[in-house]
């Protein structure tokens, strides 16, 4: 494995687990903590992050399978131009409309409390699926 991809899995684990750490850049009033970053961030946010991430990969897919080069190989600047700016209308169109999407999902009947410990651990068994998938050796990181 490249070591792109051993610093890009493990600044997605550092994200993904820095509420363990709880580090602080500054301390004292009016200071720039993460803690606070993140806590800035509403569910509202984070639903639309991920409306635009999985739609962004659904489109990447399908435009990727449509646009080929000369040789048959999938064009892949065309396929992300194009469906980033789609992926980009698709979660403006819901911030705009004021589309409930937690709603949605507590109507369902998964509960509040329920729903973003599901989220967590579904991203977590993707991270596992991933390195098992790609078999990626974690030795260099330990």
């Amino acid at each position: 494995m490249g070591d792109a991809k051993r610093v890009l899995l493990a600044g997605f684990l550092s994200i993904l687990f820095i509420n363990l750490v709880s580090a602080q850049f500054y301390s004292g009033f009016g200071g720039f903590s993460l803690t606070s970053l993140l806590d800035s961030i509403g569910p509202e946010d984070l639903t639309l992050v991920a409306v635009f991430m999985i739609s962004f990969a659904l489109l990447f897919y399908a435009f990727g399978k449509f646009f080929k080069d000369s040789y048959g190989q999938p064009n892949k600047g065309i396929a992300g131009t194009i469906s980033f700016g789609i992926s980009l209308l698709i979660s403006y169109g819901i911030y705009r409309s004021s589309f409930d999407l937690t709603g949605l999902f507590y109507g369902l009947g998964v509960d509040e409390g329920l729903l973003y410990p599901l989220i967590s651990f579904i991203i977590i068994a993707g991270l596992i699926f991933i390195i098992w998938k790609y078999k990626i050796s974690l030795s260099g990181f330990m």
